[in-house]
């Protein structure tokens, strides 16, 4: 199945025996331009339950740090959080990876900068732009929770409500809803990694 998501990154895809068809049309919604946003390569888009289009850049915006972005589907673009709004950015910086929705509307991200040890975070933006931190990386000794999750990989929420995901050095389960949220180290990077 061809979506939305896939056209988006590759137009590419529309191609059948190395010819366009006359029937597609090709619009540019946004153009980013440093104050909206920068860099929003290493990200895809994911469609909110409204039909608006949600993402990340990795810099740009008020701060410079990244954005998290709304676009309408006739291409109107609407910042709603611009990374590092308070000193030493509490909230993270340059996020480097798509969002993931949730049932209800809300999304999840991280960060690979920022948070409570600048190690990057696990946040949550509902699509009027409310962000909260839910996790600061490095908060365990050592980093052995991880530090700087991963280009490219957006979180993934598992049927058990947790979501999932990468960092520099771990892959880790993080359940959200807990008083005091830990995320998991499920297997480090530098042990085998071997196929069930």
């Amino acid at each position: 199945m061809l979506t939305a998501d896939a056209l988006l990154r590759c137009p590419c895809a529309l191609r059948n025996n190395n010819a366009v068809s006359a029937s597609v049309k090709f619009k540019n919604l946004v153009s980013f331009d440093k104050t909206n946003g920068q860099n929003p390569v290493e990200t895809t888009l994911v469609q909110g339950i409204d039909g608006n289009l949600y993402g990340t850049t990795q810099f740009g915006g008020a701060n410079g740090e990244g954005t998290v972005f709304k676009i309408s589907p006739s291409g109107t673009l609407t910042t709603l959080w611009s990374f590092c709004a308070k000193t030493n950015c509490p909230d993270g910086d340059q996020p480097m990876a798509g969002l993931t929705l949730v049932i209800g509307g809300d999304l999840y991200g991280t960060t690979y900068g920022g948070g409570a040890h600048n190690a990057g975070t696990v946040f949550r933006i509902t699509p009027t732009g409310d962000l909260k931190t839910i996790y600061s990386f490095c908060s365990l000794s050592g980093c052995s929770d991880g530090l700087n999750p991963n280009a490219g990989f957006a979180l993934i929420q598992g049927t058990n409500g947790s979501f999932y995901g990468s960092t520099s050095n771990t892959f880790f389960r993080l359940t959200p809803g807990v008083s005091s949220p830990r995320s998991t180290l499920t297997r480090s990077l530098s042990s085998s990694i071997r196929p069930v």
